[in-house]
């Protein structure tokens, strides 16, 4: 597996092809320890209307080469996350091509979450670190308070999934944006 990709399968297990059976279909999935991994896919298949009967998530070191080929199990090696999820039964190719599908796009927008979330507590902290600077009306303690309330948010207390800069502008008199 190819480092920042995910390996995502959906089948339904048997002796002949597996070595093993069962009455739920499976999901099987590889990708890069991060955060919100289990969460997101739950909801994901909940979304689509699957009833999620069993999830097993050890996370690896592993070490692989440049190809992505697993060398073996490593104290130093880099945390993988492996997924085993079983949801009621399917019969229909279309809907595993449809949960692998829909999984990798939640997968990716994971990644992407986690990759961004260093910069957005950077621009948390700059806004934090700017409200002692500026020249407001707001009371000091108006100040502290929302100061210690986002001090509070960037502490891992709230999850980023984006921000937005706004300019306010001066103009006759009245604030805009």
């Amino acid at each position: 597996r190819p480092a920042d990709t995910a390996i995502v399968r959906a089948y339904n297990p048997s002796f002949d092809e597996h070595g093993w059976q069962s009455t739920h279909s499976v999901i099987e999935i590889v990708t890069d320890d991060m955060p919100f991994l289990v969460d997101s896919v739950i909801m994901e298949l909940n979304r689509q209307g699957l009833r999620v009967h069993l999830i097993v998530h050890p996370i690896f070191q592993c070490q692989r080469d440049a190809n992505g080929e697993l060398l073996g199990l490593s104290p130093e090696g880099k945390a993988e996350s492996f997924m085993h999820c079983q949801i009621d039964r399917q019969n229909d190719p279309a809907v595993f091509q449809q949960i692998e599908e829909s999984l990798q796009g939640i997968l990716k927008n994971v990644r992407t979450a986690v990759e961004d979330w260093p910069q957005m507590l950077a621009r948390m902290r700059e806004a934090i670190a700017g409200l002692e600077a500026a020249q407001t009306s707001a009371s000091s303690e108006e100040i502290e308070e929302l100061k210690a309330f986002l001090n509070w948010v960037a502490e891992r207390n709230f999850i980023f999934l984006g921000y937005r800069d706004y300019d306010l502008l001066y103009e006759k008199g009245e604030i805009l944006l």
